[in-house]
């Protein structure tokens, strides 16, 4: 009777260990096989671990693992089982809190409880507090550099080829260039011609960061989010910041302007920092 018993708890932790895959947000396109047919993937999507994936170019797709506290950003030409492609990026996957991931988990079905009405709601939620956006923050002000290879292009919406200067009302879109074999979190601090620093990317709260969690050795296109810029006759200074955790990069500038974060030093996690000034033209 006890090995019976044994038996049936065991069965029970091995259900129970099971991962409960969902898709978050999809940038681009991105299929999995059903049934013998290619679906759209699409938020609050359940993926199993035996569904074949496949993903545009330069798209890609968010997962939430509840299980594991975790969180994917998977890209794959070539059909692939997300079991696989999991297996592949978890050992550079940062574990995050468990009520980070609730919140998300919430989000992306639209339940409200009282313990996450408390959380940040524009960009992405800060999931461990305001000391990494500190941290950020000093990195920028001490200009720290080349600790994590990464870029991004801007190319016309049109044409999809690469631009160094932009015409005024020009449609440009952003490609994040991750050669780093972690996946990061990525956002650009837009300095305009009269020194306003601000988010090239404030998402609404549903696609929150997540949206720019691009790939270890990956490029992203944000098509979704196409640019302009104005007046012409001027510059404008792009900040690319790039960590391995979830930030709010509007925390990050107002946090630019703080006398003690100017003065202060220090270093936890890498921080990918690349530059570029954009000429506005006619």
């Amino acid at each position: 009777m006890k090995r019976i018993r044994i038996v049936i708890i065991l069965l029970c932790l091995c259900v129970s260990a099971q991962s409960q895959y969902y898709a978050y947000t999809v940038n681009g396109e991105a299929q999995v096989m059903r049934g013998g047919e290619w679906k759209a993937v699409y938020s609050t999507m359940e993926l199993q671990t035996t569904d074949l994936l496949r993903t545009s170019e330069y798209g890609h797709v968010t997962v939430l693992d509840r299980t594991n506290n975790k969180i994917y950003s998977l890209q794959t030409v070539d059909a692939k089982p997300i079991e696989q492609l999991i297996s592949n990026v978890q050992p550079h996957t940062r574990r995050l809190m468990q009520e980070y991931i609730i919140g998300m988990y919430n989000k992306l079905f639209g339940i409200e409880e009282e313990r996450t009405k408390g959380m940040a709601t524009q960009g992405g939620v800060t999931y461990r507090g305001e000391e990494e956006e500190r941290e950020i923050a000093r990195a920028i002000l001490h200009c720290r550099k080349g600790e994590l290879p990464v870029s991004f292009l801007l190319l016309d919406f049109q044409t999809r080829q690469p631009v160094e200067r932009v015409r005024e009302g020009q449609m440009v879109i952003v490609q994040f260039n991750n050669l780093s074999d972690t996946p990061l979190y990525m956002n650009i601090i837009d300095r305009d011609a009269e020194g306003t620093e601000s988010a090239i990317f404030p998402l609404d709260e549903k696609q929150a960061i997540l949206t720019l969690y691009v790939p270890a050795v990956s490029s992203v296109r944000m098509h979704e989010y196409p640019l302009t810029f104005a007046p012409a006759g001027t510059t404008d200074k792009l900040t690319l910041v790039a960590y391995p955790y979830p930030f709010e990069l509007t925390n990050v500038v107002k946090l630019l302007q703080d006398t003690e974060i100017q003065q202060a030093t220090g270093k936890t996690n890498p921080i990918g920092i690349y530059q570029q000034t954009i000429p506005i033209i006619r």
